[in-house]
Parts: C-alpha cells; sequence; structure tokens
C-alpha cells in the first residue's frame, strides 16, 4: 500500500484494495475556473435577449433556477471567455445565499455565461463522475468547510 492510500485510509477509513486514490486535483479534466477577470465587469449590460448570464443565486443542489434568467451580448460573451459555461460542467457557487450549492450544467440553454462567485469544474470523466462529484460537494459536510473557507 502506498503512502496516498495509507493516508487514505486514515482520512476515510478503509479502502477496498481494488480501489485506487488519487488527489482531486487529478481528477480535473481542465483548471478550475471563475471570471477571469474583475477588470471586465464593467462591460456588463443585461439585455433581454442574448447569451444566457448565470449568477450565484440561480445555482441550487441539482438544478439551476432560469426563472429570472439574465442575458448578455455575444460580443461581451467572446469577450468573458474565461467564464464559459459549457455542457457538463460543475457548478459550484462560491459565495452568496446560494454558498455551496453545485449542479451540473446539462446544457439546456447552449454555452452560456457567469459571474466570478460561480467556480466552473470539468472533470477527467475517464477518472471521475461529475455527478458523483457534484453530490459530494453538496453534501453537508462539504457546505461545511466551504462556509469555513469564506468566513
Amino acid at each position: 500500500m502506498d503512502n496516498n492510500s495509507v493516508l487514505a485510509n486514515k482520512l476515510v477509513g478503509k479502502i477496498p484494495e481494488d480501489w485506487s486514490y488519487i488527489n482531486f486535483k487529478d481528477v480535473y479534466g481542465k483548471p478550475i475556473r471563475d471570471f477571469g477577470s474583475f477588470s471586465t465587469t464593467k462591460l456588463i449590460t443585461f439585455l433581454s435577449d442574448g447569451v444566457p448570464f448565470l449568477k450565484s443565486e440561480m445555482i441550487n443542489e441539482g438544478s439551476i433556477d432560469w426563472t429570472n434568467t439574465y442575458y448578455i451580448s455575444e460580443e461581451v460573451h467572446k469577450l468573458l471567455n474565461k467564464s464559459y459555461v459549457e455542457k457538463d460542467t460543475i457548478l459550484f457557487s462560491k459565495i452568496g445565499s446560494a454558498l455551496g450549492k453545485a449542479v451540473v450544467y446539462t446544457g439546456e440553454k447552449g454555452i452560456c455565461n457567469s459571474n466570478a462567485a460561480i467556480a466552473k469544474i470539468i472533470l477527467n470523466e475517464q477518472i471521475a463522475d461529475k455527478y458523483y462529484y457534484t453530490y459530494i460537494l453538496n453534501n453537508s459536510l462539504a457546505k461545511k468547510a466551504v462556509s469555513k473557507v469564506n468566513c
């Protein structure tokens, strides 16, 4: 048993021998992203139509509330390329009333954009299941840990 497996057994309990332990950072398909640059927020003007723009308060555990959807222009969307939201991305709310809530974006509105309060997590699906990790992020222990970091 390697050192990582020994540590994992101490932290979470007995892990079956046919399982392997990997660091969380190793399951990412791409680095976790948020808004990119706060200096570009002055570019945002909300419109009645265009590219959907997600705010943290729209994130629920396992769903997105599209009731009050915000939109930005295609031009602004292209400038905010570090905050694209694509199908199969885990959206994790980092601040506000939705703190610690996670959902898998299923692509129902096409490519969207989002504010800095939402982390975009893309996993390597050969290693990790996005729905399982979303379940873990929505767990009460994860919420407690996130709230301590955001104090």
